[in-house]
């Protein structure tokens, strides 16, 4: 019989779509809301509108609720970056934020967040835009990724 129906694998993560119709300018803005605990299976971003030439270093990070911020990977220069370059993390938090223009490789590792928000930081006033995806699996029974 063919199937008709979606086979939805919640195991496989549920993807939510940002666009970032510029860049923060010496700080940072908020991409997602996170209600509940969370397993970030990936974070990807491509490039819609090419990076100016100043100097820019960006990173994603994660402020729970009443917490402090942490990190999800360390900065990545973008600087010039051409429309069509995507920038993923590799789950390890230390780790730059990898930056390719043909095949970027997945998330290795996940990273588990509770309720608050994810933003992408910038330490520069530069151009450019992004369409950004978070694929997460809810842990928790009200467990969310919304855009902010």
């Amino acid at each position: 019989m063919p199937l008709t129906q979606p086979v939805i694998r919640p195991e496989l993560g549920i993807t939510v779509k940002k666009i970032l119709t510029a860049l923060p300018q010496t700080g940072s803005t908020t991409l997602f809301n996170v209600t509940g605990t969370v397993k970030i299976i990936q974070v990807f971003a491509l490039v819609t509108t090419a990076m100016g030439a100043t100097a820019t270093n960006l990173r994603f990070r994660a402020t729970p609720t009443g917490g402090t911020a942490a990190n999800m990977c360390a900065n990545a220069a973008t600087a010039n970056d051409a429309v069509g370059v995507m920038y993923g993390i590799t789950g390890t938090v230390a780790t730059a934020m990898q930056k390719a223009t043909e095949v970027l490789v997945a998330q290795a590792s996940p990273q588990f967040i509770r309720a608050g928000i994810i933003d992408i930081t910038s330490d520069a006033n530069n151009t450019g835009a992004l369409d950004v995806w978070i694929t997460y699996v809810p842990l928790s029974g009200n467990a969310a990724v919304t855009t902010a």
